[in-house]
């Protein structure tokens, strides 16, 4: 298994940290995993998770 955090998903999609804590608020974006039960627990994205996020927003782009 394969966890990419929140930093380094944000350099993979070229975005800002920010917009995946957004994202996760807003029940938007790839699945996460927060790791413990604290509310400072470290968020971690599974990278078969994102890459199936990626995918499907591909097929949706190609549907317009």
């Amino acid at each position: 298994m394969t966890l990419l955090t929140p930093s380094e998903l944000a350099e993979r999609l070229k975005i800002h940290p920010g917009t995946l804590r957004r994202w996760r608020m807003d029940g938007e974006g790839p699945r996460w995993i927060k790791l413990g039960n604290a509310q400072s627990s470290a968020v971690r994205y599974e990278l078969k998770d994102v890459e199936a996020w990626e995918k499907a927003c591909q097929q949706k782009e190609g549907e317009k």
